[in-house]
Formats: structure tokens, C-alpha cells, sequence
């Protein structure tokens, strides 16, 4: 089974991540998941996004001198 990163397509091959040919994926069974590079994108994406939602949902409390 060739396991092919789900964003850049790349294919680990014995701890290594390359781009594959075309004959490499021909009749094969593919699993997905992602390369190093890729996930460290992705969780740096993510964490920006989650992080602005969040500061866009938390209610904004203002405190008013008496």
C-alpha cells in the first residue's frame, strides 16, 4: 500500500517523502495522511483561524467608571 500525502501528493517511501511518477501510483491501493511539511502548514493554519474565531466570539466587556 503507497501511503500519498493528502495536500501536496507526495508519497512516503522508506521514511522519505517524494514525488512519484506516474507508473509509481498505477494499480496500487493509496492511503492518505500528511507529509511533514504539510501538516506543519496545515496546524499552523489551523491554529490562525481558530485563533481569530475566538477572538471574534468572545464578548467584549467594557467596564464603566461609576
Amino acid at each position: 500500500m503507497i501511503v500519498q500525502c493528502c495536500v501536496c501528493g507526495r508519497i512516503r517511501r522508506d521514511a522519505q517523502w517524494t514525488i512519484p511518477s506516474r507508473h509509481q501510483l498505477q494499480n496500487q491501493q493509496i492511503s492518505h495522511t500528511y507529509c511533514p511539511i504539510c501538516a506543519h502548514k496545515t496546524l499552523l493554519e489551523y491554529r490562525k483561524t481558530r485563533s481569530a474565531l475566538n477572538s471574534s466570539l468572545t464578548p467584549k466587556v467594557t467596564l464603566q467608571s461609576v
